[in-house]
C-alpha cells in the first residue's frame, strides 16, 4: 500500500493592492461629507422651528382671544353686580326718605323710634349690596387717601433749626445756607478786632415750618452778627466774588461810582457788553462799625493790582518769533502789548511781556465786521514743448473778499479773545492760470541774469534779477538777504527739493519753504502769489512764486533764507550777489 503523501500547504492567494486615494481626494470627501449633513440638519432644524412657531403663534392667539373674552365677561358681569346693588340701595334709600316723611305726624319719640326701625330694617336687607360696593370703591378710596397723603407730605418744609444755647434762632433750608451765613460773618468780622469771637457751634435740629418761615444766608449772617458782642451798624457791605471789601452807608452811592467805571468802557455800539471781570454784589446787613470805610477807600483797594508787569530785554539773535516761543506769550498778545514790535526790535530794547493786572478789570465784548482780502489760486499746467523754467500766464488771478464777523472782547482796552461768529463772500476769487515749461534741456540750468551760481545754487529771482537791498544781518534780527526788484518778477527755486512750506504767516507774509535734502532748506517770503503746494517736488529753475511785499516790509522784494541744519547761512556763499548797477545793466539789456 502507497504510502500518502503529505498535501501541500495551500498558498493564499495574494489580491491585487488596490491603488491609495490621494490625501487631497480624502479631504474633499471628507468635507463633502460633513458639508451636505450639515445642510440637511439645518433644513430639518429649520423645518421643526418653522412648525414651533406657528404652533406657538396659534396658541398665544388663542389664549389671548381666551383671556380677553373672560375679561370682557367678568367685567359685564361685574357692571351688572354694581349696578343692581346701586339700584337697590337707591329703592331703600327712597323707601327710608317715603318711612321718615310718613312719621312727621308722630311725637318725637315715636318718630326716633320708627326711625331707629326703617334704619335697621334698611341695613338688614341691603347689606349685601353695600358690602358689593363697599367691595369695590374702597381700593379706589385708600388709593385717592394715599395721594392725598403724598401730596401733603411733600408741600411740607422740612427745614433745619439753628440754636444757641437751647433756643431756636432760625431755620435754614439745609447746611450750606448755614455755611455760606457763617463765612459772611467772618469776612465782616475781619476788620473788627473788638468784636468778640462769635460762637459757631449751634445745636442743630430738625423741624417742619411753613416755606416763609425760612431764612436766607444773609438774613442768618446778621442774627449771627448780634452775638458777637461788637458795636454794629446798618449798612451796605461790598463783595468782589467772595471777598468782602468793606461796608459803606450809602450802598447806591457805591453802585453809581462803580456804573462810572464801566461808563468810561461804553461806546454805545449795538450788541456791546461791559462787564467786571469779577461778579460784583452789595449786601445790606449789619456790619462792625470797623468795617465801615468811605468810597475813597474802596477806590484805593480797586486801584491796587493782583499781579505786577514783566519785561524782557532783547537779546543778541531774537526776533519777535523767537521771543513769542521762548516766553510762551502768544505772539498776538506780545504785539497787541509792543506796538511797532515788527519794524523796529534792537538789542537792549525792554519788551512788555504780560501787563500789570488791576483788582478789579472790565470786560467788553463787541460785534466787529471786517473785511478781508481771499487770495487767488495758481492753476498750473505743464507745456512741454517749453523747457523747464518757462512760464507764461495765461489768465490773471483776482483776489476775492470777504466779510468776517467777529466777537472780540476787551480787557481794560486790551483784546484777550477773538470768536468768529460768521463769514460772508463778498466777492468771489479768480484763479490764475499758469502755464510752465516741461522739456529738460541737455545743458544745465543757467543762472538768471547774470547771477553767480555758487555750489550748485542758482540766482533765485529772475526778470532783472534785482538787487541786494540788505544782506544777512544787515539789520537786527535779519535772517537772509533781500532782494529787491518789481512785484511780479517770478522766483525760481534755487535748488530742486520738496515743498514743506506755502502759506502765509504774520512776519514773512506768502513764503516758501524747499527741503533740498541733508539738512539743507531755503526759503523765499514776502511773495504776492505762490505757485506751489506742500508735497510737490520741484526742479531747480522752475517758477514757485512772484516778488511781492506781502507781510512785514517797507518794499517788494524777495526775502531769500538758506538753512543747514537749523542754522542761518550767509545766502551770498551759495547764490552770489548783485548790485543795483547789475540789475540796470540787465534792465538795458532787455531782461
Amino acid at each position: 500500500m502507497a504510502e500518502k503523501q503529505p498535501a501541500e500547504p495551500k498558498q493564499k492567494r495574494r489580491q491585487p493592492k488596490a491603488p491609495g486615494i490621494p490625501l487631497t481626494e480624502r479631504l474633499y470627501r471628507f468635507t463633502y461629507l460633513i458639508g451636505s449633513q450639515t445642510i440637511r440638519l439645518g433644513r430639518r432644524l429649520k423645518k421643526r422651528i418653522l412648525r414651533l412657531a406657528r404652533w406657538c403663534g396659534t396658541s398665544l392667539v388663542h389664549a389671548a382671544q381666551r383671556a380677553g373674552r373672560g375679561i370682557r365677561h367678568l367685567w359685564v358681569a361685574q357692571r351688572l353686580r354694581i349696578k343692581r346693588s346701586y339700584s337697590e340701595i337707591r329703592r331703600g334709600l327712597r323707601e327710608l326718605r317715603e318711612d321718615y316723611r310718613a312719621s312727621r305726624h308722630l311725637s318725637r319719640e315715636e318718630k326716633r323710634a320708627r326711625l331707629k326701625e326703617s334704619v335697621s330694617n334698611f341695613f338688614l336687607q341691603f347689606h349685601r349690596h353695600i358690602h358689593t360696593l363697599l367691595h369695590y370703591f374702597a381700593p379706589l378710596l385708600g388709593l385717592v387717601i394715599l395721594l392725598g397723603t403724598v401730596f401733603y407730605v411733600r408741600s411740607l418744609n422740612f427745614a433745619l433749626g439753628i440754636g444757641f444755647d437751647g433756643q431756636i434762632i432760625a431755620y435754614v433750608e439745609n447746611e450750606s445756607v448755614y455755611e455760606q451765613a457763617r463765612a459772611m460773618v467772618e469776612d465782616r468780622i475781619i476788620r473788627d478786632l473788638s468784636a468778640e469771637q462769635v460762637h459757631l457751634t449751634p445745636e442743630r435740629s430738625m423741624a417742619i415750618v411753613k416755606k416763609e418761615d425760612l431764612t436766607d444766608a444773609e438774613e442768618l449772617a446778621n442774627l449771627l452778627m448780634q452775638r458777637s458782642g461788637g458795636e454794629l451798624s446798618e449798612a451796605d457791605g461790598f463783595y468782589v466774588g467772595d471777598d468782602f471789601i468793606g461796608a459803606v452807608e450809602d450802598g447806591d452811592e457805591l453802585l453809581i461810582y462803580l456804573d462810572s467805571i464801566l461808563e468810561e468802557y461804553r461806546t454805545g455800539e449795538p450788541g456791546e457788553r461791559v462787564t467786571f471781570d469779577k461778579p460784583i454784589s452789595v449786601v445790606e446787613g449789619l456790619y462792625p462799625s470797623a468795617s465801615i470805610v468811605d468810597i475813597a477807600a474802596v477806590r484805593n483797594v480797586l486801584n491796587t493790582e493782583e499781579q505786577e508787569q514783566r519785561t524782557y530785554i532783547v537779546q543778541e539773535g531774537d526776533s519777535p518769533l523767537l521771543i513769542s516761543d521762548k516766553l510762551e506769550v502768544p505772539y498776538s498778545v506780545l504785539k497787541s502789548l509792543n506796538p511797532g514790535i515788527e519794524t523796529s526790535l534792537l538789542i537792549g530794547d525792554e519788551l512788555i511781556v504780560s501787563r500789570a493786572v488791576p483788582y478789579l478789570s472790565v470786560l467788553v465784548t463787541r460785534t466787529v465786521v471786517e473785511e478781508q482780502s481771499i487770495p487767488f489760486e495758481i492753476e498750473q499746467t505743464v507745456d512741454s514743448s517749453q523747457n523747464r523754467g518757462w512760464s507764461e500766464i495765461t489768465q490773471t488771478g483776482e483776489a476775492g473778499l470777504e466779510e468776517l464777523t467777529y466777537e472780540i472782547t476787551y480787557e481794560d482796552g486790551v483784546e484777550i479773545e477773538r470768536k468768529l461768529i460768521s463769514t460772508r463772500t463778498i466777492k468771489e476769487m479768480v484763479p490764475q492760470k499758469i502755464t510752465v515749461g516741461g522739456n529738460t534741456p541737455l545743458v544745465s540750468y543757467p543762472t538768471v541774469s547774470g547771477g553767480t551760481n555758487v555750489g550748485g545754487f542758482i540766482w533765485p529771482v529772475g526778470g532783472d534779477g534785482g538787487y541786494v537791498s540788505a544782506g544777512l544781518y544787515g539789520y537786527y534780527g535779519h535772517t537772509g538777504m533781500d532782494i529787491a526788484t518789481t512785484i511780479g518778477t517770478p522766483i525760481y527755486a534755487a535748488a530742486s527739493g520738496q515743498v514743506v512750506l506755502a502759506k502765509w504767516s504774520a512776519y514773512y507774509g506768502y513764503n516758501i519753504l524747499i527741503d533740498h535734502g541733508g539738512g539743507v532748506q531755503t526759503r523765499y517770503a514776502h511773495c504776492s502769489a505762490l505757485y506751489v503746494q506742500v508735497g510737490q517736488y520741484v526742479e531747480q529753475g522752475t517758477p514757485i512764486a512772484a516778488v511781492g511785499a506781502t507781510g512785514n516790509v517797507t518794499g517788494p522784494h524777495c526775502h531769500f533764507e538758506v538753512k543747514v541744519n537749523g542754522q542761518f547761512m550767509n545766502p551770498a556763499n551759495y547764490v552770489g550777489t548783485r548790485t543795483r548797477a547789475q540789475m540796470m545793466a540787465a534792465r538795458a539789456a532787455g531782461y
